[in-house]
């Protein structure tokens, strides 16, 4: 079968290239181990794309065409593929990612034949193409022809994962990317998928990812990433876990066969803080990582929390600080601004906070993907999903735009103006 993946842009607003690794290289790698029959192919409008060469590709003729879009992309997505049908009636139009596991109704329906819902996207993909050669409906997967979903996807093992497919990704349009952005050639993968944590309503890995930590052998992600790395001269690697740490025994495995092998390549991750021991960090700043995100999300200036979830406390980032200090390595902090009752003096504090320890804030949007849950087709179609990107959510709750682009975006003087800030909020009258 000739096979086109595509990937719509939705949100330009920073280009995170994370997910076109591990989203889609992921699924590229797995499906060409699975199918080596197939002609198969990607195309990121994000990165090198206009829509007119990819309107023209997709009429000189594909049999199975396959969308990934996050929430943001989803308008894009429609659109695209309702051109597509036009021109390729009877091709099989397929979407998954973010986007159809958040806000279902938006996808099952005309111009899909097929939508991923629940379970690892590379199963129920690879269920469907056997499908088409006579095999049974997967699990997870709304079909157009049945008008319903085979409930319980299927979650594969660990093993089973593919590794990005890095000759079918544009990578030199993703190296020009990076140095746009002045930021680091960086690889990212998954070594893991899921999180049992519950509490982050807001989140949307759990939908995508599942529940229940899952992690690749050590060994096979190793050998696998430092030919990689030395092959396309990538600068680092993103361990792209939602908790790096969530499973000591195996950081500890990873670490030892880090040493153990030889491997000569950089890398991140990010972890929660409540995660972080004092052994893991020495054994990681040993095997090759080079920084540490940490998810602190919101700190309140009030002894008495405000109606912000508070998912780390300052006594525990002060620890973390200082253990990423004794181990020389830097550290980045996670803070969203616009959480439900979070002030402009909350959000300062934190920033401010997180710069006196030494740590890196890194600032994005509180974004309510939960608040799309349930909603029906007329109701989301009224929404500006390209809104829902993680990074650019505005207006970000109660806060000044101003405020939040200055403490996202970073320019020069940025701390002194916070600083400024900050201090005009205190001495205002209540």
């Amino acid at each position: 079968m000739n096979i086109l993946l595509v990937a719509p842009s939705g949100s330009r607003f920073n280009h995170t290239l994370h997910y076109r690794y591990t989203d889609v290289g992921e699924v590229l790698g797995f499906l060409s181990r699975k199918r080596p029959q197939d002609s198969l192919a990607f195309i990121d409008c994000l990165a090198c794309e206009i829509e007119w060469s990819l309107l023209r590709r997709i009429s000189e003729g594909i049999d199975v065409l396959v969308f990934y879009s996050d929430v943001s992309a989803s308008s894009d997505t429609v659109r695209l593929a309702s051109m597509a049908r036009a021109l390729q009636p009877q091709a099989r139009i397929l979407a998954y990612g973010k986007g159809p596991a958040c806000i279902p109704p938006f996808f099952t329906r005309w111009p899909f034949d097929a939508v991923c819902l629940t379970g690892d996207p590379e199963a129920a993909l690879l269920g469907y193409l056997n499908h088409l050669e006579g095999g049974p409906v997967p699990r997870g997967l709304w079909c157009a022809h049945r008008r319903d979903t085979i409930e319980g996807g299927e979650w594969l093992s660990p093993c089973e994962w593919g590794f990005p497919s890095l000759d079918c990704l544009p990578l030199e349009d993703y190296r020009r990317i990076a140095r746009i952005k002045g930021i680091p050639f960086e690889l990212s993968v998954y070594p893991s998928r899921g999180c049992s944590h519950r509490e982050c309503g807001y989140c949307d890995a759990p939908r995508y990812e599942g529940h229940r930590d899952r992690r690749r052998p050590p060994d096979q992600l190793l050998a696998w990433t430092d030919v990689a790395v030395h092959t396309h001269g990538f600068d680092c690697v993103q361990m792209h876990a939602t908790d790096f740490c969530a499973a000591p025994d195996w950081v500890e495995r990873f670490c030892q066969e880090y040493r153990a092998s030889g491997c000569r390549f950089d890398w991140t991750c990010c972890v929660r803080a409540d995660s972080l021991t004092p052994a893991l960090v020495r054994q990681m700043a040993h095997a090759g990582c080079r920084r540490i995100g940490v998810g602190v999300e919101h700190l309140s200036i009030d002894a008495v929390p405000t109606a912000c979830e508070v998912k780390v406390s300052l006594t525990q980032l002060e620890q973390v600080a200082a253990l990423l200090r004794e181990n020389g390595l830097p550290g980045k902090a996670y803070l969203m601004a616009g959480m439900p009752g979070q002030t402009e003096l909350d959000l300062l504090h934190a920033y401010l906070t997180v710069l006196r320890m030494g740590l890196i804030p890194r600032v994005s949007t509180y974004t309510p993907f939960h608040h799309l849950l349930g909603l029906s087709l007329g109701e989301l179609e009224q929404l500006d999903l390209v809104r829902y990107d993680r990074k650019c959510f505005l207006p970000a709750g109660e806060l000044p735009d101003a405020t939040v682009l200055n403490l996202i975006l970073r320019p020069p003087g940025v701390e002194a103006w916070a600083q400024m800030r900050f201090a005009e909020l205190l001495n205002e009258p209540s």
